[in-house]
């Protein structure tokens, strides 16, 4: 008579959500390493002078970067990521230097296509001077020395 008794059904244990909270706090982890924080990047590519003897900046946390270049023929100017008329960034720097209160002066790297004409570059110069603006890097691929 064993054989035919019934089977008591079976329950679906319980999910166990004690480790939920490693689980997440590990791909917290995992995407921190592995993300990298975004970087301004030119509107267009940017035929960049070369030199040697270049360095690199250490700390580019504080960093802004300012662009000109050429596009279909047209010079440009781009502050971080935003393209802007040469009179609206003298206004964003001025709201820079007053919405931050910075421990050291403003830093600005300036990256210039070597199409765009110096009178492009020497305007952006007067407006950085204008704003007081005391420490500019200027962006630069390295060149091998020849031989």
């Amino acid at each position: 008579m064993g054989m035919f008794m019934r089977r008591k059904r079976r329950q679906i244990p319980g999910l166990n959500t004690a480790s939920l909270p490693d689980l997440i706090f590990t791909m917290l982890f995992f995407f921190m390493i592995v993300t990298n924080m975004r970087e301004s990047s030119p509107h267009a590519p940017l035929e960049l002078p070369a030199g040697q003897g270049l360095e690199k900046v250490g700390e580019t946390s504080g960093l802004h970067y300012i662009y000109i270049g050429m596009e279909q023929g047209k010079t440009y100017v781009q502050w971080d990521d935003d393209v802007l008329p040469l009179g609206q960034l003298e206004h964003r720097l001025r709201l820079l230097q007053q919405s931050v209160e910075t421990d050291g002066p403003l830093e600005i790297a300036l990256g210039v296509d070597g199409r765009v004409e110096m009178q492009q570059v020497e305007e952006v110069k007067q407006v950085l001077r204008r704003n007081r603006v005391s420490v500019v890097y200027y962006l630069g691929e390295e060149s091998r020395p020849e031989h």
